[in-house]
């Protein structure tokens, strides 16, 4: 791993506490970007350099924080003149830069608190970039749709604000007013479900599927994960934490377009579920991670803590899992302890048949079974398939799964 550059958010007043929430590389304004979504209530947007501009500079000796700076996002026309100006001032911010010798020196010889406290000092070097909005909360998750049409924004606030990407890079004024509750009518303003025991529920992540018809968001102190669909903008789907604990990271298969991961801030399992199943008791399954530390040095361990600090804390049954991601069919899941990885099921195969849905299962077997009969040979043309086409159009009818979990019983 090598640095590049070290990007520190100071203060710009007393009352503003910089804190990055979240960061996505994605396609936005037509070429690859940076997105820091920060609990100042702006959304940071950094450039990515080619590896050999930056690997250029670092062999010069010359710091290549400039080259992640982005001051072009924005495109006003000429016509706007002062006022243009005034408007992309706004949308800049400074950023302060430290060192990455220093900071590689001070990974090796102090501690992290250390060099946090220090971090004042060593980054002096300022440069500006743009943002998005400014907006009077923390804001906590920006993403982007694949389609790049918009962006989900959530934050401490009890709603998912669905942005236009195209009047974003005009630079039209992106923010709430005084009142967080208003908004302008080209945002799009989606509620998050209060419940009985939370009426103000906050969200701390939101993403999309691949085909950007679904947007989902998770709520901590709501403790449920929403989905909504793009085409109406309606809610779809609410799936409620099963140990009534806060619910952070999620993400969309990227190969499966209704399948939706998701955790718990604390456990030892990821949920897998399917926005299309109708049946709440069949909508998810669960991904079991592995495990550096059994239960009983958890149990041991907590003992212990609680013996030498006098306090009595439960049991933690599990990880805290800080991300998920999914690439090509492969789910990562990274904790406190460990990266994983894990392959979904995106394609039928015999070995694997026992895996899915019973109403398959037996439509199946009836194929099969017709297939092999000397009646079937003789006059259907099921009979008459090689085995490896029969095999490929089982495959096919294997998906989409909701399919067969929501099919109606029927009565032979």
């Amino acid at each position: 791993l090598q640095y590049a550059s070290i990007i520190v958010f100071h203060a710009s007043n007393s009352s503003e506490w910089p804190m990055a929430n979240a960061v996505r590389f994605c396609p936005l304004g037509g070429k690859e970007r940076l997105l820091v979504t920060n609990q100042n209530g702006s959304i940071y947007v950094f450039e990515v350099p080619k590896r050999e501009e930056v690997e250029r500079h670092l062999d010069e000796g010359r710091d290549a924080s400039p080259l992640f700076m982005c001051t072009n996002f924005y495109d006003l026309p000429s016509s706007l003149g002062q006022e243009g100006a005034d408007r992309l001032a706004k949308l800049s911010k400074k950023v302060s830069v430290a060192p990455v010798e220093t900071w590689v020196e001070g990974l090796r010889n102090l501690r992290s608190f250390e060099l946090s406290r220090s971090l004042g000092a060593i980054a002096r070097q300022q440069y500006v970039t743009n943002v998005i909005g400014s907006f009077p909360i923390a804001l906590n998750c920006a993403v982007p749709s694949p389609d790049g049409k918009w962006i989900a924004v959530v934050g401490d606030s009890p709603h998912v604000f669905i942005c236009p990407a195209d009047k974003v890079v005009e630079g039209r004024p992106v923010g709430l007013q005084d009142d967080p509750v208003s908004l302008p009518e080209r945002f799009i303003r989606l509620k998050l479900p209060s419940t009985e025991e939370v009426r103000r529920p906050f969200s701390q992540y939101c993403n999309w599927n691949a085909s950007s018809t679904l947007v989902a968001a998770s709520s901590d102190n709501g403790r449920y994960v929403c989905v909504w669909q793009t085409s109406n903008w309606t809610l779809v789907k609410m799936f409620d934490s099963s140990q009534r604990r806060p619910c952070l990271p999620l993400t969309f298969a990227d190969n499966l377009d209704n399948v939706l991961l998701w955790a718990e801030d604390i456990a030892s399992t990821v949920n897998v579920a399917n926005v299309m199943v109708r049946n709440r008791r069949k909508d998810r399954a669960l991904l079991k991670l592995p495990e550096r530390i059994s239960k009983k040095k958890r149990e041991h361990f907590t003992k212990t803590i609680n013996m030498m600090s006098g306090m009595k804390r439960e049991l933690i049954d599990g990880q805290r899992i800080t991300g998920i991601g999914c690439s090509r069919g492969l789910v990562y899941v990274a904790t406190t302890e460990l990266i994983s990885r894990h392959q979904l099921i995106d394609e039928w195969a015999p070995a694997i048949h026992p895996k899915f849905n019973r109403r398959f299962r037996a439509a199946v077997r009836e194929v099969l079974r017709g297939s092999s009969s000397a009646e079937a040979a003789r006059e259907s043309y099921l009979g008459k398939l090689p085995s490896g086409v029969l095999m490929r159009i089982l495959a096919y009818a294997a998906f989409p799964t909701e399919e067969w979990v929501n099919a109606a019983r029927t009565r032979s």
